[in-house]
């Protein structure tokens, strides 16, 4: 064999090695693939947040379906009936969730390589903003928000009409949409129970609270603080940034508001779907009217902090 024949042997040698190696190499950590397991053949329903009490986010996913993981993170105990209990849940690449007893991750407890939720939202992929040169203009969206809070009511859910609202808000400010985030969706995977509430083309993150946190902290789009209700200042809000509530303090965020004025204190008001410029600790929402603390104990409030 001729010297150039050999070198050439050698560089298709060492091409091949190189293929293989990048063929074996892991999977990265984020999205990883696994299968539904263990439902005694009847499937798993897509949850809006880690619980089984949670609404159903779509279709239930067969047994051996595969699932894209993004993360995992704390919930509701669940027991398949098979392997021992676990409050351990997956966090699936479209922001809905699905409990670790349903898939085959081959571990018990934490599946090595999987991060968890509250790293992978530090290390998450770059933001849709990242190839736009617009801002977000919060006057724009507390003007949409003013004008329109009384608007009539799209949805049956409470928790998807305040969502739904200042999703709005927000795409009236330049947040731009994308696939997961719109009111016009042709991907029946990502419109959950779309022949009920007549939800009709908005998808998960467009229209359900805990969805929407999750999309916003994931793209890069907030920050998320918790809030301590003697801060007056609401963790350091600005107009145009939104506040989320969860009135039982179970991880499940029950309501949506957006941040349309702040008082001399710096202390924020709120305007939310039917109420405008309520203070944001002060709850409307059942009779007698009164300070969030007080009448919901177990209460907790997030803010988002806008970033694009």
């Amino acid at each position: 064999m001729s010297v150039a024949k050999r070198f050439l042997a050698m560089c298709m040698a060492l091409a091949a090695c190189l293929a293989a190696a990048v063929c074996m190499a892991p999977r990265a950590a984020a999205g990883q693939r696994f299968t539904i397991a263990y439902t005694g053949g009847i499937g798993v329903y897509p949850r809006v947040a880690p619980s089984m009490a949670a609404s159903h986010a779509g279709a239930a996913l067969p047994e051996g379906a595969s699932v894209d993981v993004e993360c995992e993170l704390e919930g509701r105990v669940v027991n398949n009936g098979v392997t021992p209990a676990t409050n351990i849940w997956e966090r699936l690449s479209d922001g809905t969730h699905i409990p670790n007893a349903y898939i085959n991750s081959g571990a018990d407890g934490w599946t090595p390589g999987v991060p968890r939720c509250d790293q992978a939202a530090t290390t998450s992929s770059p933001s849709p903003s990242a190839s736009s040169s617009s801002r977000y203009d919060a006057a724009a969206s507390v003007a949409w928000a003013k004008e329109h809070y009384t608007d009539p009511a799209r949805f049956k859910s409470n928790r998807g009409d305040c969502t739904w609202f200042v999703s709005q808000a927000l795409w009236n400010g330049g947040m731009p949409k994308s696939d997961d985030w719109t009111d016009i969706s042709g991907d029946l995977r990502k419109i959950p129970n779309p022949l009920d509430y007549g939800w009709r083309g908005v998808t998960l993150a467009g229209r359900y609270a805990p969805a929407l946190r999750n999309y916003l902290v994931k793209a890069k789009l907030a920050e998320e603080r918790q809030i301590s209700w003697s801060d007056n200042t609401a963790a350091g809000a600005s107009v145009g940034d939104l506040i989320t509530y969860d009135f039982e303090g179970d991880g499940e965020l029950d309501h949506f508001a957006i941040v349309s004025s702040l008082n001399e204190s710096g202390f924020p008001s709120v305007t939310e779907h039917g109420k405008a410029n309520r203070y944001w600790s002060w709850s409307e929402f059942s009779a007698p009217a009164g300070w969030f603390e007080k009448k919901y104990p177990s209460s907790r409030a997030y803010l988002l902090k806008i970033t694009f």
